[in-house]
């Protein structure tokens, strides 16, 4: 079924018994499509082309990524790098979104939230940021900091670095951006987080060769924003114009 309807992509999920695990990933290859799931090991003795969340875990019994207190130990480092295998953190779904609307309560003032949901879930939404404790604020902040440790080793020592929300369990529209500027907050360049979002994950999809840069014969796929995101990776959030196959919309 996944080679008729022409996957770009199989996650297996947390359950799924790792025999099957390594049957999917050697039927999945042989017809060119890439495989990703929760777990780092065993996984990467299959050759997995992805792990998703530093947190995300097997229901297997095998070690999880990190630490009681978020840590990643330098086997977690690099088993990733050295086998190639693409790392999606997302650290918004561990508090990294609330920590960012806390600090910036206009996050949820956007237009983008307030037309991509009904209002209700934009207030449960504000009722979460607003509960938040000083207790709260710092246990996320040393959660965020120990995170965003594993992110920068993993990209200094040559891992592929990807930009994922695990939407909806935290709003779309803006979850991408807030996951943006996480990774600069944890030491990775503009540039770096840039990429994160737009070539290394069109590659890992295997859609390099028609999107994530700007060149002649690629589809133009392309948002334009008021800002310099190089200068601050903020001003991805000031979207005025999206252009899509080539068509403009405001």
């Amino acid at each position: 079924r996944a080679r008729i309807l022409d996957y770009d992509l199989i996650k297996t999920y947390v359950r799924l018994p790792d025999f099957l695990q390594k049957r999917v990933v050697e039927y999945a290859h042989q017809h060119g499509i890439a495989v990703t799931s929760h777990q780092l090991y065993p996984a990467v003795s299959y050759g997995t082309d992805g792990v998703e969340h530093i947190g995300g875990r097997s229901r297997q019994g095998y070690p999880t990524k990190e630490t009681a207190l978020n840590h990643s130990y330098r086997d977690v480092i690099d088993l990733i790098a050295a086998s190639g295998m693409r790392m999606t953190p997302t650290v918004g779904i561990r508090g990294g979104f609330l920590l960012k609307a806390h600090r910036d309560p206009t996050l949820l003032e956007d237009p983008r939230i307030r037309r991509l949901f009904p209002s209700w879930i934009v207030e449960s939404t504000r009722s979460r940021v607003e509960r938040i404790r000083e207790a709260d604020l710092e246990v996320l902040e040393t959660r965020m900091k120990a995170l965003g440790e594993t992110v920068l080793a993993i990209s200094r020592s040559g891992g592929r670095i990807l930009a994922g929300t695990d939407s909806p369990i935290i709003p779309y529209g803006l979850s991408l951006h807030t996951e943006l500027e996480h990774f600069v907050d944890s030491g990775l360049s503009p540039f770096q987080a840039l990429q994160a979002a737009t070539l290394v994950s069109a590659e890992a999809l295997g859609a390099g060769q028609d999107l994530g840069s700007i060149e002649a014969g690629k589809l133009a796929d392309m948002v334009i924003i008021d800002g310099d995101p190089l200068a601050d990776i903020r001003n991805t959030r000031k979207v005025r114009w999206v252009v899509k196959d080539g068509e403009v919309f405001d």
